[in-house]
């Protein structure tokens, strides 16, 4: 039997559907194309009813206001010309040239519309001059054509009416016909999904689920397969024919590897594969492969050094013994080392206390120092006090002096004025001679003074510099005993950190002689376990040599 092409099947089914699809859309298009002339035919249709009413009403309003005007004197409002008011603009208008009731409209009633407008200006004119003829024009002429043109407005009306009537009449014959149409193209893109489900279901669906069992068991771990479902398909039976090939090969596969792994298992590493792995497989005969070159590389390689071990142990044990020896040796060497240190030790704790000893007197000496300088900047501070007390006295004196000086120059002036009054004056000539005398003995005392106070000072300064000078030799003492002391607490942080040093040095050859000690039973050891390496070494030997590998 001819196995059928399922994407030709299908290109037929789904270009059938979409045929049906299009022939639908193309028809709703052209109905809503109809539907929407036809709906605009029926707005226009009302639109010029509702506009013939409303002239018919105005109308009626415009007569009304004119008879208002004539009979009881009130203002006409209406329109005198026939193109302002509705009906004239619509009469007018495009849409009467279009609009065949509006066209006959208009040819029927230009006129009378025409006249009904003008007579209202007549009508006026003779309200003003006689009124009884404007009522007689308005009751015989005006009254009749307006009755005469709002007949003709309602024919019109009816005609518009039974125009709409046709109008809907269509366009419910348009809807009518579409919905037929889409039902007939519904009803065909119906069947033909019908047809293609069953097909689908039939010729492809059932048969996938078949293959579909089958597969899943391939995700168990089956490769043993029934795969005689039939196939009505070309593209089905294609991949049931390439599913049952591959099963083949890969149960070819899975039994090379079987064979390998059970030649691998008896320790025979020199067994070749029966079957070329291809495509993506080729990566699992390249694994094994490489599995046993590198299984031959590793036992040749756990062969030789097999070997070597069993030689190392022989010289490892050889070793191990003259290393026990030299181990009793040092032991003897660091207990020498270790009495010496310890003497050192022993003298370094003395130099530390000694050097504690120097620096507690360092700091009392440093102590005295600062006092005495404290002391010697009081003196020098006195001392310049006094210098300067000494210059206020020279200060004083200088005006005793000015003031001796200007009371021997009064008694001077109080002698001559006395030997000018004569025998009268001589008793102040007397007090100024005395007067005189005691300023010339003031002055005397008062330079004598100041002389006694210039050697003062000189005194003075020369105590000031030495008093400096001696300070600055005790600022350069205080100085040289701060550094004194300073390395006096140094030399006593040295001696503490040697005593510590040599302590911990002390603990090191302590340590140094446990190590040496457990260094000669571990070399004891060593020897033992060189013996039981050499045998070991040898049963390696044995377990290597059952393996058969590539030379």
């Amino acid at each position: 039997m001819k196995k059928k092409s399922l994407t030709k099947l299908l290109a037929v089914y789904f270009g059938g559907i979409l045929l049906s699809v299009i022939i639908l859309s193309v028809v709703t298009a052209r109905a809503f194309l109809q539907i929407s002339s036809v709906n605009q035919e029926v707005r226009k249709e009302n639109a010029y009813i509702s506009k013939l009413y409303e002239a018919k009403i105005a109308h009626y309003q415009w007569s009304k206001n004119l008879n208002n005007a004539i009979h009881y004197g009130k203002e006409f409002t209406g329109a005198m010309d026939p193109t302002a008011c509705g009906l004239g603009q619509l009469i007018y208008s495009n849409e009467a040239q279009d609009d065949m009731i509006l066209k006959s409209l208009s040819s029927d009633v230009e006129n009378l519309h025409r006249e009904i407008h003008t007579s209202a200006e007549t009508i006026l004119n003779l309200l003003k001059t006689d009124k009884q003829k404007a009522i007689s024009v308005y009751t015989d002429e005006t009254e009749p054509r307006i009755e005469k043109l709002v007949s003709r407005l309602d024919q019109a009306i009816e005609e518009e009416n039974a125009s709409g009537h046709q109008v809907e009449e269509r366009f419910y014959q348009v809807i009518i016909r579409v919905s037929v149409v889409c039902a007939a193209v519904l009803a065909i893109t119906l069947t033909a999904c019908i047809k293609l489900y069953r097909f689908l279901r039939r010729e492809v669906i059932l048969n996938i689920q078949s293959l579909v069992v089958q597969i899943e068991k391939i995700a168990e771990g089956k490769l043993h397969l029934d795969l005689s479902t039939e196939c009505r398909t070309q593209e089905l039976a294609s991949i049931r024919d390439n599913l049952e090939i591959s099963l083949k090969e890969i149960l070819q596969y899975v039994e090379a590897i079987e064979m390998g792994m059970g030649e691998f298992a008896k320790g025979n590493f020199t067994c070749e594969c029966p079957v070329s792995f291809k495509g993506d497989f080729e990566l699992i005969q390249t694994s094994i492969e490489s599995f046993q070159e590198r299984m031959n590389q590793t036992l040749s390689s756990l062969e030789m050094a097999a070997e070597q071990v069993e030689a190392g142990a022989n010289q490892v044990s050889d070793s191990a013994q003259a290393l026990a020896h030299g181990a009793a040796e040092q032991a003897s060497s660091v207990q020498e080392l270790s009495a010496t240190i310890t003497d050192i030790s022993d003298k370094l704790s003395q130099t530390a206390e000694y050097s504690q000893n120097a620096n507690n007197i360092g700091k009392k000496t440093g102590d005295a120092v600062r006092h005495s300088q404290d002391e010697m900047r009081q003196m020098l501070k006195s001392i310049k006090e006094m210098s300067e007390a000494s210059k206020k006295i020279q200060q004083i004196i200088k005006t005793i002096e000015d003031i001796a000086f200007e009371t021997n120059i009064l008694s001077l002036n109080a002698a001559v004025e006395a030997a000018r009054a004569g025998s009268a004056g001589q008793g102040f000539a007397v007090v100024a001679e005395e007067v005189r005398n005691l300023a010339q003995q003031s002055a005397e005392a008062a330079k004598d003074t100041a002389n006694l106070i210039g050697n003062s000072l000189k005194y003075v300064e020369s105590s000031e510099k030495l008093a400096s000078s001696t300070g600055e030799s005790f600022e350069n003492v205080a100085k040289h005993v701060e550094k004194i002391l300073d390395m006096l607490d140094r030399i006593a942080e040295a001696s503490k950190e040697q005593s510590v040093s040599v302590g911990q040095i002390s603990q090191g050859l302590d340590q140094i002689s446990a190590v040496v000690q457990t260094n000669s039973a571990t070399s004891e050891e060593s020897a033992a376990a060189s013996e039981e390496l050499n045998g070991q070494a040898g049963m390696m030997n044995s377990l290597v040599g059952q393996f058969r590998l590539k030379k």
